[in-house]
């Protein structure tokens, strides 16, 4: 089943091309040039899930990935950053970038495939907030200063400790990728 979607997140992505590449050619190229898979082996879409609980990439997605372009992986990717900063800018603020970047430095905190190149010395805003969820998710339990790595909870959040931030996170971020699924692509699969 091959199907074409184009969708825009708050003007920040240009369209969103959901069409696998078809000619084996350029399948072939696509896959030695694609980018690495966000997958982190926790998938529940083979379980039935139309959002995967792990890496949050809808169903379709996790099946044709090694058929799209590096183009169509590259705006999954973008799509997935989107909305987990979006998520993040709800519970947090980072208030100290240095302090976060030698917190990273300092803890050899291991950056997902697709988040490698990211320069910690000189990421964007949004790059720092992706930082900031592995360190959060690598290291939260770790951490009892917020300060610490820079950041400042917002008062909703200010008595939780960083671990249990990290899974408030996550399970936001999957909630508003299930949303977006189901209001983008859902009825592309429901039987009439």
């Amino acid at each position: 089943m091959f199907f074409q979607s184009d969708m825009t997140l708050s003007g920040d992505i240009a369209s969103l091309n959901d069409k696998p590449v078809r000619n084996s050619s350029q399948q072939k190229a696509a896959t030695q040039s694609a980018l690495k898979t966000p997958c982190v082996g926790i998938c529940s879409t083979g379980l039935g899930d139309s959002v995967c609980r792990g890496c949050k990439r809808y169903c379709h997605e996790v099946i044709h990935w090694n058929e799209y372009s590096e183009q169509q992986q590259f705006r999954v990717l973008e799509r997935l950053d989107l909305l987990l900063t979006q998520v993040m800018q709800t519970k947090l603020s980072i208030v100290s970038t240095q302090h976060l970047r030698a917190y990273i430095a300092a803890n050899r905190i291991h950056l997902k495939h697709h988040r490698q190149n990211i320069n910690p010395a000189s990421p964007s805003e949004q790059n720092h907030y992706l930082l900031l969820f592995e360190v959060l998710t690598q290291r939260g339990h770790c951490i009892h200063n917020p300060a610490d790595v820079g950041i400042n909870l917002f008062p909703a959040y200010d008595t939780l400790d960083l671990a249990e931030i990290a899974r408030v996170i996550n399970d936001e971020f999957y909630l508003l990728s299930n949303a977006y699924y189901q209001a983008h692509f859902e009825r592309v699969f429901t039987p009439l």
